[in-house]
C-alpha cells in the first residue's frame, strides 16, 4: 500500500474503533495519557550505550530526576498560570503547550513524544518557581504547596497505572540491567 492510503485505511479504522467501541477507546486514551505522565518512563534507553551498562543507568537515572522534576513543576506552573493568569498570552501559551499532547497521545505514545512539549514545561516550572520564590514575593503562598502536592498525585496515579499495566515489559527492561 502507497502511504496516503495507509493514512486513509488508518483514520477509517480509527474512526469504526472510536464509534463502535466507544467504552474501550476512552479506556485506551486513558492508559496512553497515564503512559505519556508517567514517570517511570524516562529516556536513555540508546543502542550505543548497550556495551556501557553503567553510563546506560546513570543516563537513564539522570533522565528519570529531570523528567520528573519538570513534569511536576510544568504541570504544576500551568496549572498555576490558569487560575492567576486571565490575561490572553498566557492562556494562549497554555493552549499551544496544551495542543502537543492532545495531538499526540490519541495516535501514539513513548516517552520520546514527550520532547516537544518539555521547552513549555520549562517556562512554566521557572514561572511556578517565580511564584513561589519568597525572594520575588512578600510571602510563599499555602496554594503553591497545595498545587504541587495535587499534581504529584496525578503523576503518581499515572505512574502506577502505568506500573500495574505494563509490568511485564518494564520487569524486562529492568532484567537488561541485573
Amino acid at each position: 500500500y502507497h502511504s496516503v492510503e495507509l493514512d486513509k485505511m488508518g483514520r477509517k479504522k480509527y474512526i469504526e474503533f472510536l464509534v463502535h467501541h466507544p467504552l474501550q477507546f476512552i479506556e485506551l486514551q486513558l492508559r496512553k495519557t497515564a503512559i505519556y505522565f508517567s514517570l517511570i518512563r524516562p529516556t536513555g534507553f540508546w543502542g550505543y550505550l548497550n556495551r556501557r551498562p553503567i553510563d546506560q543507568i546513570i543516563t537513564i537515572g539522570a533522565s528519570a530526576i529531570w523528567t520528573g522534576i519538570l513534569l511536576l513543576a510544568g504541570l504544576a506552573g500551568g496549572i498555576w498560570m490558569l487560575i492567576t493568569r486571565k490575561d490572553f498570552m498566557p492562556r494562549l501559551f497554555l493552549a499551544f503547550a496544551l495542543l502537543q499532547p492532545v495531538a499526540v497521545i490519541p495516535i501514539i505514545v513513548g516517552s520520546r513524544y514527550r520532547y516537544p512539549l518539555f521547552p513549555f514545561l520549562a517556562i512554566l516550572a521557572a514561572c511556578l518557581i517565580i511564584q513561589l520564590s519568597p525572594v520575588f514575593r512578600r510571602r510563599t503562598s499555602e496554594n503553591g504547596r497545595g498545587l504541587i502536592l495535587w499534581t504529584f498525585t496525578f503523576l503518581l496515579i499515572c505512574t502506577l497505572y502505568d506500573f500495574c499495566y505494563n509490568f511485564g515489559e518494564i520487569i524486562q527492561r529492568l532484567n537488561k540491567f541485573l
